[in-house]
């Protein structure tokens, strides 16, 4: 893994909590190859997923500064190309998910959608598929943060303001990763903003 811009202390404290989860949930596959999770479980392993996602996508946004405004414009997706599928390993089905820096404003259920699950029988587990598959795509973009912080710079060159969007957006990390943490990613997540803001 190559980093540039972001501090080494940040990496160093996301390389433990990965590790951590490892330890509390196994590897993306192990965790796959459960099939099912207790509800409590698959909430513990969500509220933890959630934390090292927000990490990342603040890492990322830091990464991004380190590359030059393009000269050329984005290039318009070929809707035509075939598409090609991949083989699955067992108990991997959703192990190709993709991590995603920029998410978009939670979805409001509506009164329907309300009702529905509350009259839904509640079930004792939930397939651990879900979980898994988030917990790889967190895997890969820690490996390779480049290859997301590329496609993160051309978006944010592009328009300087979805930069305020994607901070906007971000989960709170919570509290519990130290001083060194908050101090250091405030600090650059600042200089990548005015960065992208000023480069518009």
């Amino acid at each position: 893994m190559s980093v540039t811009l972001a501090p080494a202390a940040l990496w160093r404290i996301a390389h433990s909590f990965l590790a951590t989860l490892i330890a509390l949930f196994g590897t993306p596959d192990e965790l796959a190859g459960r099939l099912l999770l207790t509800r409590r479980e698959h909430k513990l392993a969500c509220a933890w997923l959630r934390t090292g996602e927000a990490m990342l996508r603040r890492l990322i946004f830091i990464e991004a500064r380190a590359y030059a405004k393009p000269n050329t414009p984005l290039p318009t997706p070929n809707t035509s190309a075939p598409r090609t599928l991949r083989p699955r390993a067992p108990h991997s089905f959703k192990l190709d998910a993709t991590f995603h820096v920029i998410t978009g404003a939670p979805r409001k259920s509506t009164r329907r959608t309300r009702r529905a699950l509350r009259d839904a029988p509640r079930l004792d587990y939930v397939s651990a598929g879900g979980a898994a598959g988030r917990f790889a795509a967190l895997v890969r973009a820690f490996n390779d943060p480049a290859a997301y912080a590329r496609r993160l710079a051309r978006r944010l060159f592009a328009d300087g303001k979805r930069a305020f969007v994607l901070l906007r957006a971000l989960a709170p990390i919570g509290q519990g990763h130290g001083e060194d943490w908050e101090a250091a990613e405030a600090g650059a997540t600042a200089e990548a903003l005015a960065h992208f803001v000023n480069s518009s």
